[in-house]
């Protein structure tokens, strides 16, 4: 119940609730959904307001991508706390890349995090993201033209 109005009290106390961040990120796999989905609306607008409140619960929401009903919205809240904090996830670009390219409809927001990461890791950057992009581009073009493209 109380995860409910989370969400709307953020605005007024923001500074209690991030003080219970790592608690509340922590409970997420004993909540039911419609309360998973309370708690995930609070990490949006954290995400979206203060995302360097959520740096230090990168490796926990990063272990709840496993969950499909959360791996989108998490991986919204995950780009704007790479914005702000590219090097809390430096060590799990290569989570990340396989996510991509098990599911090519996460790429959008993995190539984000792979870029804003890569402002601080160039080694980073080049290698991981074209081995995240590429091989998503040569399996659609294998589907739609029935072969392999020579030139990828």
């Amino acid at each position: 119940m109380l995860l409910r109005v989370l969400p709307s009290v953020y605005p007024r106390q923001p500074d209690t609730i991030h003080g219970h961040l790592g608690n509340l990120t922590a409970m997420m796999s004993q909540l039911e959904s419609p309360e998973q989905q309370h708690l995930i609306r609070l990490i949006q607008i954290v995400a979206e307001q203060h995302p360097l409140m959520l740096s230090p619960q990168v490796p926990v929401l990063i272990s709840f991508l496993g969950d499909q009903s959360l791996t989108e919205c998490l991986l919204g809240a995950l780009v704007d706390v790479s914005q702000a904090s590219p090097s809390s996830l430096v060590s799990f670009l290569p989570t990340l890349r396989i996510l991509g390219q098990q599911c090519p409809a996460l790429l959008g927001h993995v190539a984000k995090i792979h870029g804003a990461v890569g402002i601080i890791s160039e080694a980073a950057r080049s290698h991981d993201l074209f081995s995240v992009v590429l091989p998503s581009v040569k399996h659609t073009l294998t589907h739609q033209t029935g072969r392999a493209h020579p030139d990828i």
